[in-house]
């Protein structure tokens, strides 16, 4: 058998949730909306509150002031303003005005100027419904806090396990075929190194006896024969009667230069200062020997260089600079000459000299 339907007796509509109140005085059924009700306080009130509470059409039907000249009014006011208070107490709500009227027989009656209209004052009661529901919100906190601290941690590990499960995968196929790859090598030397071993012996040629003293001289004087004269940077070469061509290689002559070793001052002659020279070419036509002496004199921040004009060989000017040794590196740093200008170390024989006729 279906439930029977909740009808509001207010809007006339179907009631589908448990937040209404019944009327005390008609019960007739109201939703929170038509009984002017907050969902907030129909939270705070208890069994006691509902089972008290009279709808809006009832509480109209209270008066709302006496008539103290007839003997029956009295007793029905007095009775009115008991339920208005208990009424007005019960179910407190905000915008009501009430007011005391003092009657000439010395009895105060309340007048409410807003009619369903209730005081905004909350008892004793509803106090403690909303201190029990704090508790209860605590509760509820400590036992969620209490099952996040349980199930958390498992769900998290669960959750990683499962998005680290291909790259675990991944990553043991890649340790197979690292070790695959080791023991194919293994094999691969295994096999070279026995490769290897079945190779013939390397034969050493005999190495001879020492010459006597007598075939020494006779090796002496067969190498000491006059050569044939060749170039002068080349070997020496002689025929002998057998046909056989003897080589003989030039030996490298010693140097004959002799340097001073004396101390400075001790002799009345001094060293001259020590130069470096360096060919300077592709600079532009028309350069003067000024100009490069100019340039060298700002690089060096003295006038240590002398600068010599040669004849260049193609559409460029090209100079001879004579420099001190300790600013060689200097002048022919790249940085202190401009893009496509060319400088290198002086060669005394790089340019032959013209025959004269």
């Amino acid at each position: 058998m279906a439930a029977k339907s909740v009808v509001c007796a207010g809007c006339r509509s179907e009631i589908t949730s448990r937040r209404y109140l019944g009327c005390n005085i008609c019960a007739l059924p109201y939703d929170i909306e038509c009984a002017n009700v907050s969902e907030k306080l129909f939270l705070l009130m208890t069994k006691e509150h509902k089972d008290v509470w009279k709808c809006p059409q009832c509480v109209c039907k209270i008066p709302k002031i006496g008539n103290v000249n007839t003997p029956l009014s009295s007793a029905h006011c007095s009775k009115t303003i008991t339920y208005a208070e208990e009424l007005n107490e019960t179910f407190p709500a905000s915008g009501d005005v009430i007011t005391s009227i003092d009657s000439p027989s010395g009895s105060s009656e309340y007048v409410n100027t807003k009619r369903g209209s209730r005081i905004n004052v909350l008892d004793q009661s509803l106090l403690e419904d909303t201190y029990c529901l704090d508790n209860i919100r605590l509760v509820m906190r400590e036992e969620l806090q209490r099952a996040l601290d349980e199930r958390l941690p498992s769900l998290i590990s669960k959750t990683v396990r499962e998005l680290t499960a291909p790259m675990a995968q991944e990553i043991s196929v890649l340790t197979q075929n690292i070790a695959s790859l080791e023991s194919r090598l293994r094999t691969v030397e295994t096999k070279l190194a026995g490769s290897m071993n079945k190779t013939l012996p390397v034969r050493h040629k005999p190495i001879d006896p020492p010459l006597s003293a007598a075939q020494q001289s006779q090796e002496v004087s067969v190498s000491t024969r006059t050569p044939a004269k060749t170039d002068s940077h080349g070997p020496l070469l002689s025929q002998t009667d057998g046909g056989w061509t003897e080589v003989t290689k030039k030996p490298a002559r010693a140097s004959r230069v002799t340097r001073g070793t004396a101390s400075p001052g001790s002799t009345q002659l001094e060293p001259s200062e020590r130069r470096r020279y360096v060919h300077l070419f592709y600079v532009k036509v028309g350069t003067t020997e000024a100009q490069v002496r100019e340039h060298l004199t700002s690089v060096c921040g003295a006038d240590v260089c002398t600068v010599e004009v040669l004849r260049p060989r193609g559409n460029y000017a090209s100079f001879k600079l004579s420099v001190p040794s300790k600013l060689a590196d200097t002048v022919m740093s790249p940085s202190n000459w401009a893009e496509d200008i060319c400088v290198k170390p002086w060669r005394q024989n790089f340019r032959p000299k013209p025959k004269e006729n």
